[in-house]
C-alpha cells in the first residue's frame, strides 16, 4: 500500500482526496432520511386548483391555492414593494381542522 501512495504523483493526491470527500458526502445525502419539508408516505399527492380573488381591506388580489385531496388551502398575495409572494394572515387553512372547530362551537 505504501508503494501505491508513492506511485501517485503529488499533484493528483489533493484531487483524489477531494473526490473521496465528495463521494462520502454523496453517500450521506443519498441514504439520509427525508427532510421534514418533503412529502411523507402517509400524505397523498395533492389535487390543486388556483383561483384569484379580492381581499377585504386590500387593494391587491389574492391567489387561493386549494388542495382538494388533502383539504387544505393557501392564500398568497403579491407584495409589490418586496417583489415576492407572501401568505395572507396565517396563509394556510386546513378544512378538516376548521370543520371540527365549527362543530365544537355550534354545540
Amino acid at each position: 500500500m505504501a508503494d501505491l501512495a508513492h506511485s501517485i504523483p503529488s499533484k493528483y493526491r489533493g484531487l483524489i482526496a477531494l473526490n473521496l470527500v465528495a463521494v462520502a458526502l454523496l453517500c450521506l445525502v443519498t441514504f439520509a432520511q427525508n427532510a421534514s419539508g418533503q412529502p411523507s408516505r402517509t400524505r397523498v399527492a395533492g389535487e390543486y386548483t388556483m383561483v384569484s380573488g379580492n381581499l377585504q381591506g386590500r387593494s391587491e388580489d389574492a391567489v387561493y391555492i386549494i388542495d382538494a385531496r388533502n383539504r387544505e388551502m393557501l392564500v398568497l398575495v403579491w407584495e409589490r414593494t418586496q417583489q415576492k409572494l407572501s401568505p395572507v394572515g396565517g396563509g394556510f387553512r386546513n378544512f378538516d381542522a376548521d370543520s371540527g372547530e365549527n362543530a365544537r362551537n355550534s354545540r
